[in-house]
């Protein structure tokens, strides 16, 4: 077994997460080491860690994004503490990573689909963010609104030339039951 070690990378301060508060770990979520991004998230989630929602809430809604919001999200997500107002927020951000897994947290409920369409992510400029949009759509049920959108999104010059998001219309199409699509 091999360990490849590079010898003048930067040290992370963090040595163990071990009897950690809840405000160090919200710390450590934005940590530039993966290995503590993710302990750290595993252990608010595994710890039920609710004391640390307002942290979580905070980071999320911060204008920096990065990863540490991610992190964030997801632990709100995890905890039961993901409320309306910080996942509109992060549907909203300017940082598109944040975005796409805002849309990938959702639910596909009722509530789910009132904070999709509470944003604009399926007009996304991301094309990524705005292809995880789409693939969110098939999540949730076909009504009339979903059947108008999908028609609608298939007249966008856009969607039809990429060819992901083209594929990811007709599948919308074909789930959704509406004709000419893709």
């Amino acid at each position: 077994i091999y360990r490849v070690v590079w010898k003048d990378g930067p040290r992370s301060s963090i040595k163990s997460l071990t009897k950690t508060k809840p405000a160090e770990l919200v710390a450590a979520l934005d940590s530039g080491n993966q290995f503590w991004c993710l302990t750290a998230q595993g252990l608010i989630v595994d710890n039920k860690m609710t004391d640390a929602a307002s942290a979580l809430k905070k980071r999320v809604r911060s204008a920096n994004g990065r990863k540490g919001a991610i992190h964030a999200l997801w632990s709100l997500e995890g905890i039961g503490a993901l409320d309306k107002d910080t996942h509109q927020a992060a549907l909203l951000s300017k940082d598109p990573a944040l975005r796409r897994n805002a849309v990938r947290a959702l639910p596909a409920n009722e509530a789910g689909r009132q904070l999709f369409f509470s944003s604009s992510v399926v007009q996304d400029p991301d094309l990524i963010t705005r292809q995880v949009a789409l693939a969110k759509l098939v999540e949730f049920p076909t009504i009339p609104a979903i059947q108008t959108v999908v028609a609608q999104l298939s007249r966008v010059p856009v969607n039809n030339s990429d060819a992901f998001l083209n594929d990811t219309l007709t599948l919308l199409g074909r789930i959704h039951k509406v004709a000419n699509v893709g």
